[in-house]
């Protein structure tokens, strides 16, 4: 889990934090910022994180992990190319949804 130890910049804060005051649903978040959940995020805020590449898989442009996103405390993982880009899309699909079991 490389990003456990990211401190979020005081702006990340800043923002989270509006976030947080005018009680929006939810924040599209990198997985490096998951550790906003623990300095001002509460619970009920869900934390969308785009980009995800099952391990193993090509990178892309990315290189978030299904894995260290989820730790990284991810509620939905947004996970698109792996899955559409795969020659076989239904047993990527499978394959990804038992790995995160």
């Amino acid at each position: 889990m490389r990003w456990a130890s990211v401190v979020p910049s005081r702006a990340q804060v800043e923002l989270a934090g509006t976030g947080r005051a005018v009680r929006v649903a939810g924040l599209v978040l990198a997985p490096q910022l998951g550790p906003l959940r623990l300095v001002v995020l509460p619970r009920d805020i869900q934390l969308v994180t785009p980009g995800i590449r099952p391990v193993g898989a090509a990178l892309g442009t990315v290189a978030h992990v299904d894995t260290e996103a989820m730790a990284a405390g991810a509620d939905w993982l947004v996970i698109g190319r792996p899955i559409v880009a795969a020659p076989d899309p239904r047993a990527a699909l499978r394959e990804l949804l038992a790995s995160l079991a």
